[in-house]
């Protein structure tokens, strides 16, 4: 269920809101608390001599005095229409699914021709191996490019965004494209895996099953830096709200609330969202299935 879904029932439900502390903004404030998005660097590769294990060039080279500041950059050059691969490519580590990831290169062209009108430009893309078996995904699935205009004398930042994908391993591949000829070079490669500041896990109750009578939970979250951290955890069904509870963490930062008893069985789903009171944001979000089951006859 969206958010937004959410927030329209929490206005309706506000009476369902439980707080430990007269102070704390309700769930409709919260629920629409922005998230605080952040970069975390996962893999940098400048082509320095020390790095060579990070990547891997075909028909191409790492030079020294050509990068930014007059270090060394990766250069793939194309000097005739043939149909050679020049390109490197550069590992990741392993890929979350449905996790933000972000590519930044600075690139720049010498003498860059097009040698065939019906190409377009591109040298920086991702493409994916299937984890299972190591072999090239097929184009569709695994591949996103980014066409761009052509590089010219100076240092330019490409950006390309991707999405983990369940049982791919994406790569980075820097392409001198068929169909242009010249050199490119390139230096300062960065990738980003984006998101919240924080994870969050349900450890309790067991097996994500709640009894009509014991609406007990609790929450464990990662680290993250907050002045007034609390968590908002609501039990809904079918775009009804069951019951909502706002919570502080113990001195173990672990979050444990209760929904109370009188639980209306059947299939369920738990939105957790970690915010900062202080800072109006919301640190970690999490949708889980679960269940109610009703007391044994």
């Amino acid at each position: 269920m969206s958010a937004n879904k959410l927030v329209l029932t929490a206005v309706v439900t506000a009476s369902l809101i439980a707080s430990l502390n007269g102070a704390d903004p309700s769930a409709f404030e919260i629920l629409n608390y922005p998230e605080k998005a952040e970069k975390q660097l996962i893999r940098e590769v400048r082509f320095e001599p020390p790095e060579k294990k990070l990547f891997r060039v075909s028909n191409g080279e790492a030079v020294p005095g050509r990068g930014i500041e007059k270090s060394h950059a990766l250069k793939l050059a194309r000097t005739d229409g043939r149909a050679k691969p020049v390109y490197a490519s550069v590992n990741l580590p392993p890929a979350v699914p449905g996790t933000d990831y972000t590519a930044e290169v600075m690139v720049k062209g010498e003498n860059i021709q097009k040698s065939a009108s019906s190409r377009k430009f591109y040298c920086l893309s991702i493409e994916s191996r299937v984890k299972a078996t190591g072999r090239m995904a097929n184009w569709r699935d695994g591949t996103i490019r980014i066409y761009s205009d052509i590089p010219g004398n100076d240092f330019t930042c490409l950006t390309l965004k991707f999405k983990g994908k369940k049982g791919l391993q994406p790569f980075v591949k820097l392409d001198f494209p068929s169909g242009f000829l010249g050199t490119l070079y390139f230096d300062e490669l960065k990738i980003y895996q984006n998101g919240l500041p924080s994870t969050l896990k349900l450890t309790a109750p067991a097996l994500r099953i709640f009894r009509s009578d014991n609406g007990r939970f609790e929450v464990a979250a990662a680290p993250a830096k907050a002045a007034d951290p609390l968590l908002l955890a609501v039990l809904h069904r079918n775009k009804k709200i069951l019951r909502s509870v706002i919570v502080r963490p113990d001195l173990d930062n672990v979050y444990r609330g209760d929904f109370g008893k009188g639980l209306e069985p059947g299939d369920a789903s738990l939105r957790l969202i970690l915010a900062d009171a202080a800072a109006k944001v919301k640190l970690a979000v999490s949708d889980i299935d679960c269940r109610i089951e009703s007391l044994p006859e």
